[in-house]
């Protein structure tokens, strides 16, 4: 009985920690006060069928595609947060016009 018990607290804290909400956080700047906290930026897919989008919260950036809740990353976030931290450091990042 007690192993029972023990499998699952462990099976509900792993659970807990597969589904938390996850951000990717800037080294170059703060995020909670930053000129940037509350923007959202939109990206498009890699297929060009849906758009993501990328907002930076006081904790950090965070994307709406599903590969961002599995990993806490992902391409989209780590294109804006290059972009970002290139416009604090005074570099001049590249910008595609449409």
């Amino acid at each position: 009985m007690k192993y029972g018990m023990k499998q699952t607290i462990r099976h509900t804290t792993m659970a807990s920690r597969k589904f938390a909400k996850r951000y990717l956080k800037p080294t170059a700047f703060e995020a909670q006060g930053s000129l940037f906290e509350g923007l959202v930026w939109t990206l498009p897919s890699s297929k060009g069928d849906k758009t993501y989008n990328i907002t930076l919260d006081p904790k950090g950036f965070e994307c709406d595609c599903t590969g961002f809740a599995f990993h806490g990353r992902c391409k989209h976030s780590q294109q804006i947060l290059k972009q970002v931290e290139e416009a604090v450091n005074g570099e001049v990042p590249e910008y595609k016009w449409v």
